[in-house]
């Protein structure tokens, strides 16, 4: 099992300025890195599956940017 922290920052402002053909949009920002920071754990399945351990409440698995990324 590999982790790593997942540092926290706090953004000052963001604003959304566009939207990209792929649906994605452009964001304009400014933050600053804070001194905390959670930790996030993989291991490698050996079916290859992307699966989440601990999913948030009422997001469907096939709409979840971790479980199903291609979908998102």
């Amino acid at each position: 099992m590999l982790t790593f922290p997942a540092p926290a920052k706090l953004n000052l402002f963001l604003h959304v300025v566009g939207r990209r053909q792929d649906g994605y949009h452009l964001l304009q920002t400014v933050f600053r890195f804070i001194d905390f920071s959670d930790q996030v754990s993989f291991s490698l399945r050996a079916d290859g599956v992307i699966k989440l351990h601990n999913p948030t409440a009422g997001v469907p698995e096939d709409k979840d940017c971790v479980s199903a990324p291609l979908n998102c």
